[in-house]
This record gives C-alpha cells, sequence and structure tokens, in this order.
C-alpha cells in the first residue's frame, strides 16, 4: 500500500478520510500494461474532488502511483483522495493537505463462473432515500453506510446480489453495481443510481444504447433480462431474481463480447 507515494500499511488517527468518510475514492482495474478504464475513473474522480473540495492531485502523480503497485497479473486497486488530517471536528482546516491512499487486492476469484453462470439477486428489504440534487449524487465519496448495510443484508439473506429500492418506489442499483434491465428491445438503467458506475459509462463510450430513466419494481419484473455491472466484475447475467428464473442472456452475450475485446 502507497500512502503519499510512500510505502505504508497505516494512516494517522485523525484523516478525515477515516473519521468523517470526507473523501472520494475509485476501484479500478489494474492490468499487466496499465488501467483500461483509467480515463473514466479519472473523470469522476475529479467531479468528486470539485463537488466535494477537495485539491485533487496531477493527473500523473496517480498514474504514477497506479504503476508502481501494477503486477503482472490483473488486479484491483483501490484509490482513495481524503481531505487530510484535522483536529477541529466537522470544521474544515484552513489549508488542507490532501491525502492520496492506494492500495491494490488480489483479483477476485469467481468473476468467471459469475459471468457465465449469472448471480442469485434479492429484492432488497432496506430502501434508499429519494434521490435529490446533493451535489454528491452518482460520486464515489466515502459515506457507503447504505452499501455496507445492503451488503450485510445480501450476506444474511445467502445471495450473490441485492436490487435496491428508493423510498418512491424507483430502482437505484445493486450493492455494488449499476443496473441494465432488457424491456422489449430497450436496455434501460436507472437515472439515478448512488454511483454512476465507469463499467456502465465505459459501455454507453463504445456505442451500446442504454437508456437512463426511471425504472419501476413492476418493469423490473417484467423484464426479459436483468444486468449487473461494475468496473471490476463487468456485466454479470442475473441467473434468478426473487426465484424467478431469467434464462435470457442474448443482450448480456452482446455486451460481455463487447468488454472482453478489451478489458479482462
Amino acid at each position: 500500500m502507497l500512502v503519499d507515494g510512500e510505502l505504508s500499511s497505516t494512516i494517522p488517527v485523525d484523516d478525515r478520510g477515516f473519521l468523517f468518510g470526507d473523501h472520494v475514492f475509485e476501484t479500478v482495474l489494474q492490468c499487466v500494461d496499465g488501467a483500461p478504464l483509467w480515463p473514466w475513473h479519472w473523470q469522476r474522480l475529479t467531479a468528486g474532488c470539485r463537488a466535494l473540495g477537495i485539491a485533487c492531485p496531477e493527473q500523473a502523480l496517480l498514474e504514477g502511483d497506479l504503476a508502481r503497485v501494477a503486477t503482472n497479473e490483473p488486479q484491483v486497486v483501490r484509490m482513495t483522495l481524503t481531505r487530510g488530517s484535522s483536529s477541529g471536528g466537522y470544521w474544515v482546516p484552513q489549508s488542507p493537505q490532501t491525502r492520496r491512499i492506494v492500495q491494490p487486492r488480489p483479483w477476485p476469484l469467481g468473476i468467471e463462473d459469475q459471468r457465465q453462470n449469472g448471480l442469485t439477486v434479492a429484492t432488497a428489504e432496506a430502501v434508499l432515500p429519494v434521490a435529490h440534487a446533493s451535489g454528491v449524487q452518482g460520486l464515489k465519496h466515502g459515506n457507503r453506510l447504505d452499501q455496507v448495510m445492503l451488503a450485510r443484508e445480501a450476506q444474511h439473506r445467502g445471495v450473490d446480489e441485492l436490487l435496491a429500492y428508493r423510498a418512491d418506489g424507483s430502482l437505484a442499483e445493486g450493492v455494488a453495481s449499476n443496473v441494465i434491465v432488457r424491456v422489449g428491445d430497450r436496455l434501460l438503467s436507472p437515472a439515478t443510481p448512488e454511483v454512476l458506475g465507469v463499467g456502465l459509462e465505459w459501455l454507453r463510450a463504445q456505442g451500446v444504447d442504454i437508456a437512463f430513466e426511471a425504472v419501476a419494481q413492476d418493469t423490473v419484473a417484467v423484464a426479459s433480462e436483468v444486468m449487473l455491472v461494475n468496473a471490476i466484475a463487468g456485466v454479470r447475467p442475473v441467473a434468478s431474481l426473487d426465484g424467478r428464473v431469467l434464462a435470457s442472456r442474448d443482450a448480456c452475450r452482446r455486451l460481455q463480447s463487447a468488454w472482453a475485446e478489451v478489458l479482462p
């Protein structure tokens, strides 16, 4: 792990990211020859820094950190930018010093099986608040307690993932993935996810026609395909949703083929 470019496994206890979630982060797919989705991660990272008022380090500096932790195998790298240390409670220090933390971890087991055979998914019992214009909607900021509680629910229920809905009945996202549903010939994805995912944005950049709009539970109930996508796992089909078997994989296989052309 690197902390401000130095090998370290610790951060100060007065770090605002640790104390208050006062940080932004990206979970990056790191391959032998670089991070293929880095341009999209960089775009969201800088947007998050602007929204929170955190000074973003130079792009070359962060790319250098990624290169330093690279190995000869694909891996996952979490890059975190905190507002640094302070002792003034919530009040932001006058001259905060951004702290950058780079944490590599091994490639997750089971992704290939999930891509091929699909996920067992349930509708979450927990309900997310209605999306509002907070300035950080869709960004990867450090306040992820809702996702932690969803992950805990999924573990207790023995499913791979959950579909989380908002208090107004609209679909938000999975625990750690954006959602794409196929209804007829259309691909739909929620207009206000908690995080606007890099994997989803990459697919759109390849010309995949995905409509961003409010998706009700009734719509999901008649979908022929439900897919989950993120920057690490790529596109994975939902094999069953609340016990309903989803056998169609046509759209999912097309998206997976596009992904496999350039990404592991």
